[in-house]
C-alpha cells in the first residue's frame, strides 16, 4: 500500500500504528491537546484557534487512559482509532505530520515521514529539539562496539564446555532443596503435630520426601463427617469418633475414578453435597425440567413462586464468593455440570446430525473474550449449552469484581427476557470453580462462520430472514420494559442459527441497562468493528446497537469477514464505503453465492444496503452520505441514525413485498 500525506490515518496498518504510537509513549497527550474541531481536506495545516476549537478536553483524555488500562493498549493506538473515525473530514497523514512538528515531536515526525518516503522534517538548530551529532569518537566506539557484538554472536563455543555447564547447572538444581528448614514454634509436642513432622524431617538429609513424612495425630484431626451429623450429641460419641484415624483424603474425594472401596475404606465425606440439605445425587437428572415462567407468575395455586434473592452457598475450595441473587432461574450445583460435560472436556464437539443418545466424549463448543461454551447432556430432557466464564487466573473473586458484575447482570436481569430470536437461558451456577450460566443448545453454528462456509450456503431470503429476526430481537431488548437494554456487541459472531436457520442473538456478557436512551461511561467495550464512533468517547446509548446492526447488513450482502488486514479498507465499512464512492452500486460488492437478490422486480440488495447505511450514520450531525444512496441529497437537511425500531419496521415493510 502507498502512502501518502492524503491517506487517512484509520487505514494505517497495525504494525505502522503500533510503532507511531510506540514512539510517542506518554506525549500522547500534548498532541491530543492540539487536535482541533475541524480540518481541511486539501490543507494540512490544522492549528487550535479562536475559530477553531480543541476536539478533545481533559474528561477525554482520562477516559482514554482508563481505556489503556481495562483493554491492554497503548492510549495512542486508541487516540488513532477514535480521532482517525470521526469528524467531517477524516484526519490524514497530512494533518498528523503537520500536528506532530508544531508539537516539537520529532521522533514520530521523523517516522511519519520515513513511511511517507519523504526527507525528515528540519528542526532547530539548537536547543532539546535539534538533532545531536556524534562526534568522531564516539563513531568509532560505536563502531567498535557493534563489531564486538558481531564477533561474539560468531564464537563457536567447545560442546565439551557447553556440557561441563549444562551438569554443573542440573547438580546445583538437585540441591537446592536438600532438606526441609527446621520450623520451631512451641515446646509441646503434640500441639502442633504437622509442624512437628516438619521439624524432624529437617534433620533428614535424603533427596526426596517419604510418602509418609507428615504424621497425623488422631487426637487432633476432627472427623468432618460426624461434626455435620446433627444427631451425634454426647460425649461419648464424640470421643469414640476422635479415636478413629481419619484423614480426609483430597485427591481421592476430587477423582471419581477412584475405586469405590477406596472411598468407603477411607471415610471421605462428600464435599460437593455437604451443603446439599435434600441429599440428592449430584449425578445428572434426567427429569428435571426447565422452569414455567408463565406458571411461575401465576397467581392461581398455592405454590406460586416470585422473584426473591436467593443466597448460594458455595462449596468447599470455591473461590467464588456466596451471592444473594434477584431470580427465578434454577441454580444447578457445580458438580452436576463438571459430569454432564465429561469434566468440561475441551475436545471439540462435532454434531453427528443423528438422534443418537450416546454422544462423544467432545464437548468443546467454542470460546469468546468471556469464557468457553461446552455441551452438557443429562442436566435436561435435551443437549443444552454451558457457558463456563473466564475468571483470568483469579484465585479468589469478590462480589464487586467485574467479572462477577457481568455474571449477575445475565442472571438477574435476562431471565425475564423471552423472545424466539433471543437465545434463552435456562439456569445458572456460582458455587464451584467458577461461575457457568445455562443456555439451550442451538446447533446450526453462527452467522460470521456460516458466510464463509462453502458448502451450506445461506441464500438470499435466508439472509433478509436472519436481518429481520436479529432487528427484532435487538428491537425488542430496546423496548421491552421502560429501561432499554443496550447489548453492546452485536456482530455476526453472536448471532447463531437454528437447524431453520432463524437466527438467535447471544453473548449478553456486557449488557448494559440504561435509565434513558443515552448515557455516560468510561469503560469502551465490544468489538471494533462493529463499534459505533461515539463508542470510543464513551457515549453509550441504544444507537450503538443500530451501528453493529448496520455492520452486520453489510456482511449478509457481500459475505465479506468484518476485519481483513489483506484488503484496502481492513474493516468492512470503509471497504463498501470507498467501493461505493467509485463504483456508484452495491452490485459488484454483492456475494455471488446468495443468488440475485431480486424478486417482484424489487432489488433487495439495494434496499437492504440503503438502510444499513442509516444504520452507519452519526449519531447527531452527520457527515454526508454515500450520495448514490442518499434519498434525499442536496437538500442540506442532516440525517440522524435511526432507532432499531425504525430499521426493524423497514426491513419488516420489505419483507412484506415479497
Amino acid at each position: 500500500m502507498n502512502l501518502t500525506e492524503a491517506t487517512e490515518i484509520r487505514k494505517l496498518t497495525p504494525t505502522y500504528s503500533l510503532e507511531l504510537s510506540r514512539i510517542l509513549h506518554d506525549n500522547w497527550k500534548l498532541i491530543m491537546s492540539k487536535i482541533p474541531e475541524n480540518l481541511q481536506k486539501h490543507h494540512y495545516k490544522c492549528k487550535v484557534e479562536d475559530t477553531n476549537l480543541p476536539k478533545y478536553n481533559a474528561e477525554h483524555i482520562r477516559i482514554i487512559e482508563k481505556a489503556s488500562l481495562t483493554s491492554n493498549r497503548l492510549p495512542a493506538d486508541i487516540l488513532f482509532e477514535e480521532w482517525g473515525s470521526s469528524g467531517r473530514v477524516r484526519p490524514m497523514l497530512g494533518h498528523m505530520l503537520f500536528l506532530l512538528q508544531d508539537c516539537r515531536l520529532y521522533g514520530a515526525a521523523d517516522y511519519v515521514a520515513k513511511i511517507l518516503g519523504q526527507n525528515p522534517p528540519e528542526r532547530p538548530s539548537t536547543g532539546p529539539a535539534a538533532k545531536i551529532e556524534l562526534t568522531a569518537t564516539e563513531r568509532k566506539q560505536l563502531e567498535e562496539s557493534e563489531n564486538i557484538r558481531e564477533m561474539l554472536e560468531q564464537i563457536n563455543y567447545p560442546s565439551s564446555s557447553i556440557e561441563r555447564l549444562n551438569l554443573n547447572h542440573n547438580e546445583t538444581n538437585c540441591n537446592i532443596y536438600h532438606h526441609i528448614p527446621s520450623i520451631n514454634i512451641s515446646d509441646n509436642e503434640n500441639r502442633f503435630p504437622i509442624l512437628e513432622a516438619l521439624n524432624n524431617n529437617s534433620m533428614n538429609t535424603t533427596h526426596h520426601l517419604d510418602s509418609n513424612l507428615i504424621k497425623f495425630s488422631s487426637n487432633q484431626i476432627p472427623d468432618l463427617s460426624h461434626l455435620l451429623n446433627t444427631d451425634s450429641g454426647n460425649v461419648e460419641n464424640e470421643q469414640n469418633h476422635s479415636s478413629k484415624q481419619i484423614v480426609p483424603q483430597f485427591s481421592i474425594s476430587l477423582d471419581d475414578t477412584s475405586p469405590i472401596s477406596m472411598l468407603q475404606s477411607a471415610n471421605v465425606p462428600n464435599f460437593s453435597m455437604l451443603n446439599d440439605t435434600s441429599s440428592r445425587s449430584i449425578l445428572p437428572s434426567s427429569s428435571r425440567n426447565i422452569p414455567d415462567f408463565d406458571a411461575l407468575r401465576s397467581s392461581s395455586g398455592s405454590s406460586r413462586i416470585t422473584s426473591q434473592n436467593i443466597s448460594v452457598p458455595r462449596t468447599l475450595g470455591s473461590p467464588l464468593p456466596s451471592l444473594s441473587l434477584n431470580t427465578l432461574l434454577q441454580h444447578y450445583p457445580y458438580a452436576e455440570l463438571e459430569a454432564a460435560t465429561n469434566y468440561f472436556n475441551e475436545a471439540p464437539y462435532i454434531n453427528s446430525q443423528s438422534n443418537d443418545i450416546d454422544l462423544p466424549n467432545g464437548r468443546f463448543l467454542g470460546s469468546g473474550a468471556f469464557g468457553s461454551v461446552y455441551l452438557a447432556c443429562g442436566i435436561l430432557d435435551r443437549p443444552i449449552a454451558v457457558k463456563k466464564i473466564n475468571l483470568k487466573d483469579l484465585n479468589i473473586v469478590r462480589a464487586d469484581d467485574i467479572v462477577t458484575k457481568q455474571f449477575t447482570n445475565e442472571v438477574e436481569i435476562l431471565y425475564k427476557y423471552k423472545h424466539n430470536n433471543l437465545l434463552s437461558l435456562l439456569g445458572y451456577s456460582c458455587d464451584g470453580l467458577t461461575y457457568c450460566l445455562l443456555y439451550e443448545y442451538v446447533s446450526g453454528g453462527n452467522l460470521k462462520d456460516r458466510l464463509q462456509d462453502t458448502s451450506d450456503i445461506l441464500n438470499w431470503q435466508q439472509r433478509l430472514d436472519i436481518a429481520t429476526g436479529t432487528a427484532d430481537a435487538i428491537a425488542y431488548l430496546h423496548t421491552a420494559y421502560s429501561t432499554p437494554l443496550i447489548h453492546r456487541d452485536i456482530k455476526s459472531a453472536n448471532i447463531l442459527l437454528d437447524v431453520n436457520n432463524q437466527p438467535k442473538l447471544c453473548d449478553f456478557g456486557i449488557i448494559r441497562l440504561s435509565s434513558s436512551s443515552t448515557t455516560g461511561t468510561n469503560q469502551i467495550v465490544g468489538t471494533s468493528a462493529y463499534m459505533a464512533p461515539e463508542a470510543h468517547r464513551g457515549d453509550v446509548s441504544v444507537k450503538m446497537d443500530t451501528y453493529s446492526f448496520g455492520v452486520v447488513l453489510l456482511e449478509l450482502l457481500t459475505g465479506l469477514p468484518p476485519i481483513d488486514y489483506d484488503r484496502l479498507g481492513n474493516d468492512i465499512v470503509t471497504y463498501v464505503q470507498d467501493n461505493l464512492e467509485k463504483e456508484t452500486d452495491i452490485i459488484s460488492l454483492l456475494d455471488e453465492k446468495a443468488g440475485s437478490w431480486v424478486n417482484n422486480n424489487i432489488n433487495y440488495a439495494t434496499e437492504l444496503c440503503r438502510i444499513s447505511i442509516q444504520c452507519l450514520q452519526e449519531k447527531k450531525n452527520i457527515r454526508p452520505t454515500i450520495q448514490c444512496l442518499q434519498e434525499k441529497k442536496n437538500t442540506g437537511k442532516k440525517e440522524i441514525r435511526p432507532t432499531m425500531s425504525n430499521i426493524n419496521n423497514e426491513l419488516k415493510t420489505l419483507c412484506s413485498f415479497g
